[in-house]
């Protein structure tokens, strides 16, 4: 049985982080919307704060993927 994070490519795992990124923002707009119409609970405010750093790590991790050595053959 193979392991599939061995054999993914850099642009599979490039896509599966923008999947991420976009569950995320869209957990954070429903999050944001809760916010202006009733408000967050702090347990809620907390999970929000967390949605913030993992997008920011998201798009780290996004970007030295995307910088990688394949990055200058795929354009």
């Amino acid at each position: 049985m193979r392991n599939l994070r061995q054999t993914s490519s850099p642009q599979d795992s490039a896509q599966q982080v923008a999947a991420e990124l976009s569950r995320l923002f869209d957990r954070q707009i429903e999050m944001t919307k809760w916010e202006a119409f009733v408000g967050l609970t702090p347990e809620e405010r907390q999970e929000y704060e967390q949605i913030t750093e993992k997008i920011r790590e998201s798009y780290s991790k996004l970007a030295k993927l995307e910088s990688g050595p394949d990055s200058r053959k795929a354009r």
